[in-house]
């Protein structure tokens, strides 16, 4: 049996980020080859093209082995396998690695579970669905004790799939133009979100539920690649209940990295991790939270006569920031007391270009003195 080796190590890439584990397994069944992998954040099992037939057999990979298939070769050349033993050898570019390992990993049982009750939820491309995810997956928490936190809630919403992720501080929702099932309400850890375009890239796959109750997993698949995720259990919080006011006490349309830059200088200067908005009329000011350090850009409307103090992380804000996708981004201040204030962040409303018009993202104000 023989493929290529670039099919083998794009296999065995998409198996290993699916599952957020740097190692994984082959196996030959019924004269077809697939790179299988498991953790305790789920199993997937990638078809591989081959040409050619040989017996049953399976093997786990080391690190010292995938090493050997992912460097110095060049995705065309050929790669042969043949049952050996207790294994499986490998030959590619005068190499031969004999895998003597068996696989004893817990993939084959979880996929029995591919067996119990389906529901399907949506169907999506994967760099698309990506796009979207980008924006929550960077808002959402990286370590908290409010696990539900450290996911993107996928939701619903009239028959269309609401993306969100929160860190507690900051909240970026999506709406798609993705249809779903009214029962798709699940959290997706970050790792498997993070995962999607690497497992899928442009390949369009359904999702759909299995099991119920304490048992549900979801099941992303096609015809090559069926990928079972464990959800993060809980309640996510009722997002809707702090979504921004429409009304605006205070604007700007900023250029996006521009504003980054400024941030990062300011608050490198300032030796702070905080800075400060501050909105006056026909300009916007980064300043620093003593007021030596300041960067200013000029607006043609702010809706102030007077200055408008708006204090934050620098980090939190560029991050935050960062995530929209046009050149432009629009930020305003949705109360006129600052202290249940937001600051508000939309793509460039002039860019009738972007792809994600129902995007929105928030964070809320420090609790600190500022001198202007």
């Amino acid at each position: 049996m023989k493929t290529t080796i670039g099919e083998l190590r794009t296999a065995m890439k998409q198996a290993m980020k699916a599952i957020n584990k740097g190692s994984c397994a082959i196996e030959i069944k019924h004269n077809s080859l697939y790179v299988k992998a498991s953790s305790m954040e789920g199993a997937v099992m990638i078809a591989v093209p081959t040409d050619g037939f040989i017996e049953n057999c399976n093997a786990s990979l080391s690190q010292k082995q995938i090493l050997a298939i992912f460097n110095g070769v060049a995705d065309s050349t050929v790669c042969t396998f043949k049952k050996v033993e207790n294994g499986i050898a490998i030959s590619f570019a005068g190499a031969r690695i004999r895998l003597l390992h068996p696989y004893d990993g817990e993939a084959d049982s979880i996929f029995e579970t591919v067996d119990l009750v389906k529901q399907k939820l949506f169907s999506a491309e994967g760099s698309k669905l990506s796009k979207y995810l980008n924006g929550p997956l960077s808002y959402a928490a990286k370590n908290d004790v409010r696990v539900f936190l450290t996911g993107v809630c996928f939701e619903s919403d009239e028959g269309v799939l609401q993306l969100v992720g929160t860190d507690g501080i900051r909240l970026c929702a999506v709406k798609t133009d993705i249809a779903a099932s009214l029962s798709a309400n699940f959290i997706l850890p970050a790792s498997a979100a993070e995962a999607i375009h690497a497992v899928f890239n442009d390949s369009e796959f359904s999702v759909e539920m299995i099991g119920d109750g304490d048992n549900v997993r979801l099941l992303f698949s096609n015809d090559t690649i069926k990928w079972l995720v464990t959800l993060i259990a809980g309640t996510y919080p009722n997002w809707r209940k702090v979504m921004p006011q429409k009304n605006r006490h205070a604007q700007a349309v900023l250029d996006r990295d521009e504003l980054v830059r400024a941030v990062n200088r300011v608050t490198a200067a300032s030796d702070s991790v905080h800075a400060a908005l501050v909105f006056s009329k026909g300009r916007v000011t980064v300043q620093s939270i003593d007021g030596e350090q300041r960067e200013e850009f000029s607006a043609e409307s702010t809706l102030v006569d007077d200055t408008v103090v708006f204090p934050f992380n620098g980090k939190m804000l560029t991050n935050a920031v960062s995530c929209v996708e046009t050149e432009k981004v629009d930020i305003y201040i949705d109360d006129a007391d600052l202290l249940k204030g937001k600051a508000v962040f939309h793509s460039d409303p002039l860019d009738t270009a972007k792809v994600m018009k129902d995007w929105i993202g928030f964070m809320m104000p420090l609790r600190v003195e500022v001198t202007v």
